[in-house]
């Protein structure tokens, strides 16, 4: 892992992040592309109506929830 990826997951962990935690360090070995593939699935599973567009609106909505409370 380089040094920006530790340097990120402390920075994760300051800011009180899930992606701090020792646990989700595979996460940080994964592409943004299968990061994203990831979120808008568990998104779509975590929908009340279901569907892929609905699973990128859950994803968007939890980083504008994340973002105004300055963990991202």
């Amino acid at each position: 892992m380089s040094i920006h990826t530790w340097k990120a997951r402390d920075k994760a962990a300051r800011m009180g992040g899930y992606a701090g935690r020792d646990s989700a360090a595979p996460l940080w070995e994964m592409s943004k592309r299968e990061l994203i593939e990831i979120a808008t699935r568990l998104g779509e599973i975590c929908s009340d109506e279901g569907g892929a567009d609905n699973g990128i609106a859950r994803a968007i909505e939890e980083h504008g929830i994340l973002k105004q409370n300055a963990i991202i």
